[in-house]
């Protein structure tokens, strides 16, 4: 995980340093930025007993203006999912988030978000044990929510995100990640 979350850092810094050329090759407003949050993730389906399991995201993300109401807003980012359940302890999943955020300023710093996102599963534990064959490599799932930048570069988020595909690779059963998520956000252009 630890080769994961270095590469990540790595592409972000090479991105950030870039900035400048790719705002002269596209003609678009481009400004990137780091984000971090609290995660409220259960499962939804064939589950039952079930509560919400505390978690952490964090990573980078590039704001992409195609005029003053519309941007586009990819993101990478690492994101602790999972449930929790009375019995049998917690699943606990790790994805590298890879979502494409649509987003819709209705005023001039209040956006409403909306786009998909592809999930790579890093780890799954299940009740301490390694879980990762029990769990489907890859998740696709929608996010719809709201955003605020404030005028000194700091940013809030709410998002909510269903997963789309079932992640469970045991059974007919179908399970999907669902998951809140409040972020804090800078951007640094």
């Amino acid at each position: 995980m630890n080769k994961v979350i270095g590469s990540l850092l790595i592409v972000c810094m090479i991105t950030m340093a870039k900035a400048q050329e790719v705002k002269k090759v596209v003609n678009f407003d481009v400004i990137f930025g780091a984000k971090a949050g609290l995660n409220f993730a259960t499962v939804t389906g064939n589950v039952s007993d079930r509560s919400i399991l505390v978690g952490v995201h964090f990573g980078g993300m590039a704001e992409v203006s195609i005029n003053k109401q519309l941007a586009v807003q990819p993101e990478v980012l690492f994101s602790m999912q999972g449930t929790s359940y009375s019995k049998k302890g917690n699943t606990q999943l790790n994805y590298l988030l890879l979502p494409v955020i649509g987003k819709y300023y209705i005023i001039e710093n209040l956006s409403l978000e909306a786009g998909p996102q592809l999930g790579v599963l890093l780890s799954a534990r299940d009740g301490g044990e390694n879980a990762k064959k029990n769990i489907s490599s890859t998740d696709i799932g929608f996010n719809i929510g709201a955003g605020y930048k404030l005028d000194n570069k700091f940013n809030f988020g709410i998002r909510y995100s269903i997963g789309l595909t079932n992640i469970n690779n045991n059974g007919n059963s179908k399970i999907n990640n669902a998951v809140l998520q409040l972020s804090l956000g800078y951007f640094f252009m």
